[in-house]
């Protein structure tokens, strides 16, 4: 952003207008200026300019972001499928890490609304992930 170029209210209208989280109208009551100026600012080539570069960054930073996670998740996935003590959870967890990484994509997804399920059944898995959610709560405190 260039720093000499605009007062605090319009680099804060920048990261406003970037964010796309608030209309205008509450933009500029949020800086205490009138909506006619924020639309004089946004005539200017130079805030455009960085508004979108500003947004760009933004849209940057939620891509990283959600690929961190989604490494994360990965991550707990394997975790919970090499630690579980039922068998069945380990063998099914382990063939789809080994399919996915020969690149095979499921060929179904099984939903079910079947409650007739055995309740022990439901019980290991529930209390499975009751445990591996409990373990990731302890390790983002101990990350803190």
């Amino acid at each position: 952003m260039e720093t000499g170029k605009f007062n605090a209210k319009q680099k804060e209208a920048i990261k406003l207008l970037a964010a796309k989280t608030m209309t205008k109208q509450q933009i500029a009551d949020l800086l205490d200026v009138s909506r006619t100026t924020l639309w004089y600012w946004h005539k200017d080539p130079d805030f455009v300019r960085e508004v979108n570069n500003f947004e760009r960054e933004l849209e940057n930073f939620g891509n990283l972001l959600i690929k961190s996670k989604t490494l994360e998740a990965i991550e707990g996935y394997w975790n919970l499928t090499k630690d579980s003590k039922n068998d069945m959870v380990r063998r099914n967890g382990y063939e789809y890490f080994l399919n996915r990484s020969l690149g095979k994509m499921p060929e179904t997804i099984h939903h079910t609304n079947d409650t007739s399920q055995t309740s022990a059944g439901k019980d290991i898995l529930e209390a499975e992930q009751e445990e591996w959610e409990q373990q990731m709560i302890e390790q983002m405190n101990n990350e803190e």
